[in-house]
């Protein structure tokens, strides 16, 4: 039987490899390689990367470099990283991306830190 993989079950069966926390974080993100842009949205974020959904549309090569701008909520800034994906799949209806964010100004850094850590529920903290 020749089944396309859905994102959950492929993503399910890899092993977990997120060091730092993550947390939910629904955001527009425009994602740019360079020769194209896509307009995405953010699923969840953590200090070292993001998770992004996208339209139906072409996969995106792993280890490709990407451009993201978005903004966190609360903030009208707009932050203008680089990262690499690093996982695309799809589950159908739409392409799920994996990014690492490559090196990050401190401010931005700091940022992020405290989104992740303010946003995660103090059960989970201690």
């Amino acid at each position: 039987m020749d089944m396309e993989p859905t994102t959950t079950s492929v993503w399910r069966e890899l092993p977990e490899r997120r060091i730092a926390p993550r947390v939910p974080l629904t955001v527009a993100v425009l994602k740019s390689t360079g020769q194209e842009i896509c307009l995405c949205q953010s699923v969840d974020i953590s200090p070292s990367g993001m998770s992004l959904r996208r339209a139906k549309g072409l996969p995106m090569t792993s280890d490709i470099p990407v451009f993201l701008r978005f903004s966190l909520p609360g903030s009208e800034e707009v932050h203008r990283i680089t990262g690499v994906v690093v996982r695309d799949d799809s589950d159908g209806r739409c392409w799920a991306s994996a990014v690492v964010f490559g090196p990050l100004p401190d401010r931005l850094k700091r940022k992020i830190d405290s989104f992740v850590t303010g946003s995660v529920p103090t059960a989970l903290s201690s």
